[in-house]
């Protein structure tokens, strides 16, 4: 198992604040660092859930994000084959 952490900005439709985010992969296979970088760069506003769905779908294996917004802790995971 390969695990992949990486952190990232993208602002909040709701209310156009810039939030950080906490990604962690796990998968079986190799992921390019390159990959991940530019996958996480998200020039438009993106709700948090959103952004899970896209990365699930590029990356598959167990995928956890995780940001504080305004004082809400937020926590995704997203588990593909």
């Amino acid at each position: 198992m390969n695990t992949y952490s990486h952190q990232f900005y993208a602002r909040c439709p709701g209310s156009g604040d810039t939030i950080e985010y906490s990604l962690k992969l796990e998968t079986g296979r190799t992921v390019m660092v390159e990959d991940i970088e530019k996958e996480c760069s998200f020039p438009e506003p993106a709700y948090h859930e959103d952004i899970a769905n896209k990365l699930a779908k590029i990356f598959g294996g167990r995928q956890t994000i995780s940001a504080y917004h305004g004082c809400i802790h937020i926590e995704t995971v997203r588990v593909r084959a």
